[in-house]
């Protein structure tokens, strides 16, 4: 007997139907992840800096202003790099899933032209247009949207524990329960 081979389903078929490649859509997605990646460090400069001026208020020295310019400084350029890396990552998801969309929508069209004149007399052109334009769209909202997205937020949740634990465990321990 012969073994079947398994369909693509998922992402991998809707790359496969329209043509594109997925290396543009793992771009992306990294793109996006390194955005928020970098959007994390404002919180780690916040917290070196109130853990430096806490230090010093119990102790009475004199403040480090140089270290607490450096974090500051740290924060800001991981702002700013997050934001850019975010806006890079959005560009390339919007381009992708529109390119995806573009050949979703000629291969359908496609089909529908092999289509016998019975199935054009039997369904309305509003569900026939319907399928060309609200359905594909759905696709959009998943490719540039929530797939970035999705990926971006557990990437920052695993950076944001990982981080968490390093600067203190103990706190670490305590938002994790």
């Amino acid at each position: 007997m012969k073994s079947e081979e398994k369909k693509k389903q998922g992402i991998p078929r809707l790359l496969e139907v329209s043509g594109e490649r997925n290396t543009r859509v793992a771009v992306s997605v990294l793109l996006s992840v390194a955005g928020t990646i970098c959007q994390l460090s404002p919180f780690v400069s916040v917290y070196k800096i109130m853990a430096e001026l806490l230090n010093h208020a119990a102790s009475g020295e004199v403040l480090r202003t140089g270290y607490m310019i450096h974090w500051a400084a740290y924060g800001l350029i991981g702002l700013v790099a997050g934001y850019l890396f975010a806006y890079a990552g959005g560009m390339m998801s919007h381009r992708f899933a529109y390119r995806v969309i573009c050949g979703v929508r000629l291969k359908v069209a496609e089909h529908i032209g092999k289509l016998p004149m019975g199935y054009m007399s039997s369904n309305s052109v509003g569900k026939i247009k319907q399928v060309l334009d609200a359905d594909v769209e759905h696709i959009e909202s998943f490719l540039a949207h929530q797939l970035p997205d999705f990926v971006g937020t557990l990437a920052m949740l695993l950076v944001l524990f990982i981080t968490m634990f390093s600067l203190n465990g103990w706190l670490a321990l305590a938002c994790l329960v």
